[in-house]
């Protein structure tokens, strides 16, 4: 009896691990948001960003996502800043395409 407890026991946990592992597809938004935003920083090593979950990410019509957040990065003047914006993806096949960015003030 013990045996099967901790069989089922384990097999609880083994199903957590891997539901907890998969990626959706507002992962893979923040995740190329993340992309496109440390590309165009001036000194894109020094990016910082939020725990994923602190980003706003809506689906607005199929594959299309709109992401909020912000980065912390270094200026020209190698002060650290925070930028918060607004960038839209369109999921197109296995990538996606930025379509609109916004940065705010």
């Amino acid at each position: 009896m013990k045996v099967k407890i901790i069989i089922v026991l384990m097999l609880a946990l083994c199903l957590m691990f891997v539901t907890s592992c998969v990626k959706t597809n507002e992962d893979y938004a923040v995740d190329n948001t993340k992309e496109a935003i440390t590309k165009m920083l001036k000194a894109p090593s020094t990016a910082e960003f939020p725990n994923d979950s602190e980003f706003d990410v809506t689906e607005i019509d199929t594959g299309l996502y709109r992401v909020t957040g912000y980065v912390d990065s270094e200026n020209g003047f190698g002060a650290m800043v925070r930028t918060y914006y607004t960038i839209e993806l369109q999921m197109a096949e296995d990538m996606y395409m930025v379509t609109d960015l916004e940065i705010l003030d």
